[in-house]
């Protein structure tokens, strides 16, 4: 059963990252997908702890996505620094800092909740994953760019 959920996962992998997305939704869909195909087949979940692994973890991305959408509000309230006070500025600094904090705490607390069900070495294969995981995808984009200015990568 493990062996058909991973062969599953890896058909899915290798079928999303060979199509082009004509809109910006099913392109993140599809990178969506090719994530949960990628770490799936790095970390080798159980059917029982993907599971509950999987819920979790799109519980976290939501959260995180919240404040991801805060952090460009206030970036964006920030872009014309001339123009604000200084208690303008200290304020944003101030929230800036507490939204930094509210995304360490959310990790945190994802990272608490897997370990009442994966072991570490498999939270420590889940963590390595998401960082090769964005090595690929900047790595694909940096592809389909071309070469950068004066024909270098």
């Amino acid at each position: 059963m493990r062996n058909l959920f991973l062969l599953t996962a890896l058909l899915t992998f290798a079928f999303t990252f060979g199509q082009e997305g004509d809109k910006k939704g099913n392109k993140r869909e599809m990178i969506k997908q090719q994530k949960i195909a990628f770490i799936t087949q790095e970390v080798g979940f159980t059917e029982k702890e993907a599971e509950k692994f999987w819920p979790k973890y799109h519980k976290m991305e939501e959260d995180t996505k919240e404040l991801r959408k805060k952090g460009k509000e206030l970036k964006k309230s920030m872009r014309d620094i001339e123009s604000k006070s200084d208690k303008e500025i200290k304020k944003a600094l101030e929230d800036m800092i507490q939204l930094e904090k509210d995304k360490l705490a959310e990790k945190e607390k994802f990272m608490d909740e897997l370990m009442d069900f994966l072991p570490p070495k498999k939270i420590a294969k889940y963590v390595r994953a998401e960082v090769k995981f964005k090595k690929v995808l900047l790595e694909k984009l940096k592809q389909r760019k071309g070469p950068g200015p004066g024909g270098q990568k």
